[in-house]
């Protein structure tokens, strides 16, 4: 039988948890130990998450004091908690709800690539409200999931990802000594970047609660098209790179041809712009969208905040 760890991080998730720790628990494959990291709720979610696990003896729960960090920082934390070896792990978030065959669609799409690698279950999320009522699908995306985009997009969210034990030896090697941007996105970076493989499936078996208190929402609409461009404009996208730059070196784990695509692209940061531009289109990288590529090129002529070596 599969042996799955999936990992979850709570705060303050009293009001939804309940059916998240349903729908793990009616997973129609393998055998599942639920990490899970408690971060200082101030609310019912720890005598929740104890009740069910008392109830419910078809699923391991292991539960542990989080340090109550940025939510990136709290899932890598609790993936270097994990000693105990699986053949795939997932992550998932306090207020989703998984359908049946979430487990059991990713890991079988994994299972059926060959070879000793990295590799990377996503998709898309079913988007629902408050009340648990549909309400659309996150964006979807067509081309390739290849490291020239991941270096300059994040394609899906954490709560969408199914990996194995060798993507999971990258994710660990991530510092959490600062603040991480996004742990997804970073695991999109590295599995890619090291030649391994990344599987976008456009059909969603997550269902992704909408609601006030969302650390990251779906990013749909022209509304937060806007506010991500008005973030290039502010240089926090720059930010952004920079900090995964600093982690992409430090976890040192890029194939040759990927190394060379990533300084590239780190060069696209430094200079004058005719030097920006040369390089950002020497090293290929890509968004999805028409939009998203004009972003990433008007990003180009945004002030630098600091050079980088």
């Amino acid at each position: 039988m599969v042996k799955i760890a999936v990992l979850l991080c709570t705060k303050n998730g009293a009001r939804y948890i309940q059916e998240q720790l349903i729908s793990i628990a009616e997973q129609n494959i393998g055998e599942i130990d639920l990490y899970i990291s408690e971060n200082k709720s101030s609310d019912d979610t720890s005598r929740i998450i104890e009740k069910f696990a008392k109830n419910n003896k078809n699923i391991n729960i292991i539960f542990l004091n989080g340090m109550d960090l940025h939510f990136a920082n709290n899932y890598v934390l609790l993936a270097k908690s994990i000693k105990k070896v699986y053949q795939f792990y997932a992550f998932c978030d306090q207020d989703d709800i998984w359908l049946k065959c979430h487990l059991e669609r990713g890991i079988s799409c994994l299972e059926k690539i060959e070879g000793k690698k990295a590799l990377l279950h996503c998709s898309r999320t079913m988007l629902i409200n408050e009340n648990g009522k549909k309400i659309g699908k996150s964006q979807k995306f067509i081309k390739k999931p290849f490291f020239q985009n991941a270096l300059v997009q994040s394609i899906a969210g954490a709560n969408t990802m199914i990996f194995n034990k060798e993507a999971f030896n990258l994710l660990i090697k991530i510092s959490s000594n600062t603040r991480i941007v996004s742990h997804d996105w970073l695991l999109y970076i590295l599995v890619s970047g090291s030649g391994g493989e990344v599987i976008y499936n456009q059909i969603p078996t997550v269902l992704y609660r909408q609601h006030d208190k969302n650390i990251i929402g779906s990013n749909m609409g022209i509304l937060n098209k806007i506010k991500r461009l008005v973030k290039v404009f502010e240089g926090e996208y720059r930010d952004y790179n920079l900090s995964n730059f600093d982690q992409i070196e430090s976890v040192n784990a890029l194939t040759i041809q990927n190394h060379k695509i990533y300084k590239y692209y780190k060069e696209s940061i430094n200079g004058n712009i005719f030097l920006r531009l040369f390089y950002l289109f020497r090293s290929g990288v890509y968004r999805q969208s028409i939009f998203g590529q004009l972003g990433l090129i008007l990003s180009i002529f945004i002030t630098k905040r600091r050079f980088i070596k």
